[in-house]
Parts: structure tokens; C-alpha cells; sequence
């Protein structure tokens, strides 16, 4: 059995249905793995997401505002702003609940074990606090409670097995982790699932079910991946929703301006360079994912001062789209890159299927009679060079 702990870090780089986290829910439900989240990571979870969800609220009633300020008094218009915000509010006060519900179904249908501090523990978290050692980096580090709170969860579950995984990215945390005995890191879930171990656990998983080898091969083959490819240039429906934050987005250098709040933004299916898959991997009946790697231009949004922005040549100036200044002089700016996204397709079809069937329907799969259906997650990116290059 595998015993496996997430971190805050990993919950929200993941999400809760990453390819990742579903391949975490199959080896959970196949009784080969158990899934550990502390209790006070699970909050830390809940709490970002409340969060974030409440200031993109609180932003769409201020640009509602806005807009209301910008009409005469007796405009109809306004009324319906006013119901709108009305509604917003609505959901601002309800979006806890559901976000703490999709969590708990997520963990029901996992079969994870919540991992809840000793109260005992309390006075020994208390003198680490004081004196700067265990989880805290220094002393009296209110920053590292948290951190604290998690390490005594792992360290009492670490005396109970032989082995125990942890998926984090707190690189403070995992070095002092790196000290306790029994415990194997990985700095991601998909450096996790490429251990020889999870792997063997995978094939062996596969291999009991009917047809699933077949299938994985066919769908990383040339006739399979070259509709896939053509499916996802023929229109910009797959690409253009795609958006990667500046913290899983590496080449920022390459914008070659002092910037901040990168973001990559709409791709563009007409300026694709090239789409590369690989690692097959079947997920539970009818779905099953490829990871992906696609070279295209896309549009990316960061922010710069208006002193910065002058500094750059008038040919680059042209390709500069300037969208706002605010009193600081800071810029919001969208301009065209080649980049690098990486991520995973999740294919669906009918579990019944051989793989010679699979290929029949696939011969559809650019027009409206397809009966697969495909998802793409992009999790991460690469600004390599100005598209004007």
C-alpha cells in the first residue's frame, strides 16, 4: 500500500480534477493507495479559494459601479446593474459553502483520510516557535503555524509506516521534512507518479482490464495524435479559453521588460508550430489522458511602467497593445509571444470500445457527428521569444 500526504501547495496547483488528482482517486479506489490531507491544509485550501472567488466578485460589482456612474439616473440600464449586483452579492455569500462541498465530495469519492493535529502536540509546537526549530525557520516565525501543524500530522503518520510519500513544493518546508525518517518527497504529482513504483502499480492496473493496452497504443499513435492536432487547430474553441498565472510560467525574462502579473493568454490554433504527446495513460472506462506540449503564439498580459515602456524601440511600440494607465504610471499591456504550453488532453469515448472502433469514430472527431469528446488543461508555461522575431 501507498501512503501518500498533499500539501497546500500541491491541492492548488492540482486542483481538485487534474489528470493528476483523478490518477490519485483511481489507485485510491483500487485499494493500492491511500490519500492523506491534513486538516488544517484542507482549510488553507477552502480559505485561498473563498478568497479568490470573493475579490473577482467584489471586482465585477465594482466594474457594475462603474458602469452605473457612467449613465444618466433615470436610465433603465441601471436598474438591471442594480439586480445584477444584487445576484453577485447572492453568490458572494454562498460560494464558501460550495466550495467547501465540491472538497468534501472530492475527498468522499477519493477515499482520502483527513489528518487532524494532536491537541497534545500543542505545548511542542509552542517551543519550536520559540526557539526556531522543527517546521518554523526562525524563531517566533508566525508565518510557519501552518507548516507546524502539518509536520506534526506527518511525523505521527511517518512512525506508522514504513515509507510515506509527500507531494510539496514548500521548498523551506521540505528540507526540514527531508530530516524526518520513512518519508519520500516529490516536488509534484507527476514527478510522484513517474516513480518506478507507481508506475509498476499503474501497468499492473492496467493490464487486469480488457483492452486498455490496446487502446493507450492506439492513441499515441500518428493516425490517432494527427486528428487530434487537427481537431485542435480547425477552430479556436480549444485554445482560446487557455490561461497560465505568472507563478507556473517560466521565460518571463524573455519579455525582456520589467514587468509584473504576467499571465499567457489566448493561443492562437492558426500560429501553432507544432503539438507534441506522449505517456498514454488510462484514467477509469472511457477516459483516458495524453500529456501535451504545444508551440504557438499567444497573447500575454503583464504589467509595466509608462517610464519602462518608453525605453523600448518604436518597431516593438507597435506590436504593444496599452489597454490602461493608472495615477502610478503602471500600464496593463498585451503583446504577442512564441511560448511553450504543457498540460494534458483528456480524451472520453465509449468504455465499450476496441480500438479499432476507436479509430472509426475518430475519422469524425472534427465534425458534429463525433461521439468523443476531448477537454484540454493547460498547467504551466514558456515564454521562448517575441513573436515579431
Amino acid at each position: 500500500m501507498i501512503h501518500i500526504v498533499l500539501d497546500t501547495n500541491i491541492l492548488h496547483q492540482e486542483g481538485l480534477e487534474s489528470r493528476n488528482m483523478q490518477l490519485l482517486s483511481k489507485l485510491s479506489n483500487s485499494d493500492e493507495l491511500t490519500i492523506y490531507v491534513p486538516e488544517i491544509v484542507k482549510r488553507e485550501f477552502i480559505s485561498k479559494r473563498t478568497m479568490e472567488s470573493q475579490e473577482k466578485f467584489t471586482e465585477a460589482k465594482n466594474a457594475l459601479l462603474e458602469i452605473s456612474k457612467k449613465l444618466l439616473k433615470d436610465d433603465p440600464l441601471r436598474e438591471n446593474l442594480s439586480e445584477l449586483d444584487k445576484n453577485l452579492t447572492s453568490m458572494t455569500d454562498s460560494v464558501s459553502a460550495a466550495l467547501r462541498a465540491q472538497f468534501d465530495n472530492w475527498a468522499k469519492e477519493a477515499k482520502t483520510v483527513e489528518l487532524k493535529s494532536d491537541p497534545a502536540a500543542l505545548d511542542s509546537i509552542i517551543d519550536s516557535y520559540f526557539s526556531g526549530t522543527g517546521a518554523f525557520r526562525k524563531a517566533k516565525n508566525r508565518e510557519d503555524f501552518p507548516d507546524a501543524f502539518v509536520n506534526q500530522c506527518i511525523e505521527t503518520l511517518a512512525k506508522q509506516h514504513d515509507t510515506i510519500y509527500i507531494a510539496i513544493k514548500d521548498t523551506a518546508f521540505k528540507k526540514h521534512l527531508e530530516t524526518i525518517p520513512n518519508i519520500t518527497l516529490s516536488d509534484s504529482l507527476k514527478d510522484f507518479f513517474q516513480r518506478e513504483e507507481l508506475q509498476a502499480i499503474n501497468t499492473k492496473i492496467d493490464g487486469l482490464i480488457k483492452n486498455v493496452e490496446e487502446l493507450k497504443g492506439y492513441l499515441a499513435g500518428e493516425i490517432f495524435t494527427d486528428r487530434l492536432t487537427e481537431h485542435l487547430t480547425f477552430e479556436d474553441e480549444p485554445l482560446k479559453d487557455i490561461y497560465v498565472e505568472e507563478q507556473q510560467i517560466d521565460g518571463i525574462n524573455n519579455l525582456d521588460i520589467d514587468s509584473f502579473g504576467a499571465s499567457i493568454n489566448y493561443a492562437q490554433p492558426n500560429n501553432v508550430k507544432d503539438i507534441k504527446y506522449s505517456n498514454p495513460t488510462y484514467i477509469d472506462e472511457g477516459h483516458y489522458s495524453l500529456d501535451i506540449e504545444i508551440t504557438t503564439i499567444a497573447s500575454i498580459h503583464y504589467c509595466a511602467s509608462y517610464m519602462d515602456l518608453m525605453q523600448l524601440s518604436n518597431q516593438r511600440m507597435k506590436h504593444i497593445d496599452n489597454s490602461s494607465m493608472n495615477g502610478d504610471g503602471i500600464c496593463d499591456l498585451a503583446e504577442n509571444f512564441l511560448v511553450s504550453l504543457q498540460g494534458t488532453i483528456e480524451i472520453y469515448f465509449d468504455g465499450g470500445w476496441s480500438a479499432q472502433e476507436l479509430d472509426t469514430h475518430s475519422a469524425y472527431l472534427n465534425t458534429d457527428k463525433s461521439k468523443i469528446r476531448t477537454t484540454l488543461y493547460i498547467e504551466s508555461g514558456a515564454i521562448l521569444k517575441h513573436a515579431q522575431n
